[in-house]
């Protein structure tokens, strides 16, 4: 019986490992094709250090990278990190997350909360700035901003939209490790549509729009041998391309 056990313990170690080793491969894949359509700089995994990229899509800055979160359990697990900078940048300091960036704001550790008195104000947030500072004003500055922060926050993520005065990002963080490129543009295209209401720029109306084009992105150990398809007909190269929309 015992031995038994042992056996299966074994038989699930050597499952993990193959399955962590297999998954660590197609994130790799997946950050390193998207780097290359957009002329990112992209570090590779060294040893146990996952792969990160970042750089400029369309004049905006864009990081991504992994980051250990351990849970209340004491659990280590790692998460897949998307930011996306505001050029734009407002005279504020502030930090509005989700309940599930609660480490994150504790590591900050601004002292004042607050909340504003409008509909469009998103529940179970978590919203922090300095004692002499006015966040409430900014917000309500302009009814697109509290509109486009609950939008936001609804996204299947924990999400943060952190302003410094120096610098502002909307952040994203998740367990999926993100192994398919194209749903990597999908969530960075919907950042760059919130990004744009921060930074006044209508999205989707300007020549040169800020959002990152929706196409497929071939992934760069693959040899794509057919030719270019038509205007009309969007390339097939994913198997994974009918995740759904987010």
């Amino acid at each position: 019986m015992w031995a038994f056990l042992f056996f299966l313990f074994v038989c699930a170690v050597i499952f993990a490992v193959i399955w962590s080793y297999h998954t660590a491969n197609l994130q790799k894949r997946a950050w390193a094709a998207f780097a290359a359509r957009y002329q990112m700089n992209f570090i590779p995994a060294q040893g146990l250090q996952p792969p990160a990229l970042n750089g400029q899509i369309k004049d905006r800055s864009v990081n991504i990278y992994a980051q250990p979160v351990i849970s209340p359990e004491g659990r280590q697990s790692l998460y897949s990190v998307v930011e996306v900078f505001l050029n734009n940048v407002p005279d504020e300091l502030f930090v509005v997350s989700s309940t599930g960036f609660a480490d994150f704001q504790n590591d900050i550790d601004l002292p004042q909360p607050f909340a504003i008195d409008n509909v469009d104000w998103p529940r179970d947030v978590m919203a922090r700035t300095l004692e002499d500072e006015d966040p409430v004003a900014w917000f309500q500055s302009d009814k697109e901003y509290i509109r486009t922060l609950r939008q936001f926050m609804e996204m299947p993520f924990d999400t943060a939209l952190v302003c410094d005065r120096n610098q502002a990002f909307l952040v994203v963080r998740t367990p999926d490790p993100l192994t398919d490129p194209n749903k990597i543009n999908r969530i960075i295209g919907k950042l760059f549509d919130y990004a744009a209401v921060y930074d006044k720029r209508k999205p989707n109306t300007e020549k040169a729009s800020a959002k990152p084009e929706p196409e497929e992105i071939p992934q760069p150990e693959e040899k794509i041998t057919k030719p270019k398809p038509d205007k009309e007909t969007a390339p097939d190269l994913f198997e994974s391309k009918d995740t759904p929309e987010l």
